[in-house]
């Protein structure tokens, strides 16, 4: 069966969408680190688990070394008082599992969100808006920059829309025919242009994404970046270390031998909004 145009347009949506996900995640993934993984554990694979599922399971239950593992079954024992699992289980990337261990003895949840819940399938969802405007912009510009489709009587179809799509490169498209004393139609297909109101729109979804993932609003120009981080500051701080301190209070709390880092650009940006405080606080203790 052949594929139908709307078909073609879903996948053309979704590698667009994969596109703009691999970027944000790029993003989050290089403005974090982990201390403590063993040598054999790739960082990259504990912050994709944690950024899916919102937690992740530290245990030294495979090879007596911490590790920090996939959760598999949950609640296959009950939950306590509070409502947590007495047991949970963890899973591999090649299929294999170990289940039945005990929570907080055997296995440990360390949060990456204080709700336990993942950023995969938002982050998808705003991705796909994304790429929906990205590819409205890109349809609006080619039909807005039509000019005029030259036709004349006899013509078929095919050729119809060999001369439409000479137009939306720019090109005119004339029909001719044999009898040149035929009446030649012209038709004005330039649509309005209206893409700068669909990259604002754009600019305000990934302004939303980075925001929550980084706390930073990224913008090309500095002078607009040093203001952007000024305006937002306290909101930034609080968003980029969320993360950060969810998981490292756990850690802290089982004592177990991970800790979550951040990067020196947002780390810059605490490092100013503290000490931006603390010259408020003083100025004010001087005034009075």
């Amino acid at each position: 069966m052949a594929k139908t145009k709307n078909e073609d347009f879903k996948a053309l949506l979704l590698i667009r969408a994969e596109e703009e996900e691999s970027k944000f995640k790029d993003l989050l993934f290089n403005s974090q680190k982990i201390e403590g993984l063993p040598l054999d554990e790739p960082s990259l694979y504990a912050k994709r688990v944690l950024f899916d599922c919102g937690f992740i399971i530290a245990t030294k239950a495979y090879n007596d070394v911490w590790h920090l593992f996939k959760c598999g079954e949950e609640y296959n024992d009950g939950t306590d008082i509070y409502g947590m699992p007495n047991t949970i289980g963890i899973t591999f990337e090649n299929g294999r599992f170990i289940s039945g261990l005990k929570v907080n003895e055997d296995a440990f949840i360390i949060r990456y969100t204080p709700t336990k819940k993942g950023l995969y399938t938002w982050l998808r969802q705003m991705c796909l808006l994304i790429a929906r405007i990205d590819l409205a912009i890109e349809n609006n510009m080619i039909l807005s920059s039509m000019g005029f489709v030259y036709s004349c009587e006899g013509v078929n179809v095919k050729s119809m829309k060999e001369a439409l799509r000479q137009a939306s490169q720019g090109d005119f498209a004339v029909f001719a025919s044999q009898n040149i004393t035929d009446r030649i139609n012209t038709e004005k297909v330039q649509a309005q242009f209206y893409g700068d109101k669909l990259y604002e729109l754009k600019e305000k979804y990934i302004k939303e994404v980075l925001t929550r993932l980084v706390g930073v609003a990224s913008v090309s120009d500095k002078k607009e970046r040093t203001t952007s981080y000024d305006t937002n500051l306290p909101a930034s701080v609080d968003t980029a270390y969320m993360y950060v301190d969810t998981f490292n209070e756990d850690c802290k709390k089982y004592k177990v031998p991970f800790k979550m880092t951040i990067n020196s650009t947002i780390e810059e940006l605490y490092n100013k909004y503290v000490n931006n405080d603390i010259n408020n606080t003083e100025t004010k203790e001087g005034e009075e």
